[in-house]
């Protein structure tokens, strides 16, 4: 995922005020899910099913 604060552009920084309204309305417009395409939303959904694997092993871990 996305460090929030980061930017492609060069020169460009952020405070921390900027950084949740900024990356929230990055993500958004990353995110667009009417618009990712097939391949796209593959691997969203294989970023989805490992973080849930994850959560899993986690909580077996904590039990």
């Amino acid at each position: 995922m996305a460090t929030a604060g980061a930017s492609c552009e060069p020169g460009v920084s952020r405070g921390p005020e900027d950084a949740a309204g900024g990356a929230a309305e990055a993500a958004k417009k990353e995110f667009d899910v009417d618009t990712l395409s097939k391949s796209e939303l593959r691997m969203l959904l294989s970023v989805m099913e490992g973080e849930l694997e994850a959560r899993d092993l986690v909580i077996e871990a904590l039990r």
